[in-house]
């Protein structure tokens, strides 16, 4: 069984900030030079999780690919978001 998640946001769950989410929101933070017009599959790292646990409780592991996504969003929206709650 494979997981193949989208964009994985949420909150770290350590201090580790060298991840590609945590990556992205810090440059949004920064001041992004110019935000993609595109849309983004994402999923929240706690959902992600709870696949995998679900996964491991699988008796019978199938050899199949599964798509970990709960919503899309446009990136503008997640930079929109991200000021609004930090807007310093």
């Amino acid at each position: 069984m494979v997981m193949n998640p989208a964009f994985v946001l949420g909150p770290p769950v350590g201090s580790r900030t060298d991840g590609e989410s945590v990556g992205t929101i810090i440059n949004i933070f920064k001041g992004m030079p110019a935000q993609p017009w595109m849309g983004l599959g994402t999923t929240d790292n706690r959902v992600l999780a709870q696949a995998h646990c679900t996964a491991l409780n699988v008796k019978e592991v199938p050899s199949d690919r599964y798509i970990v996504e709960n919503a899309s969003i446009w990136f503008a929206d997640i930079v929109g978001a991200v000021k609004e709650k930090y807007p310093n």
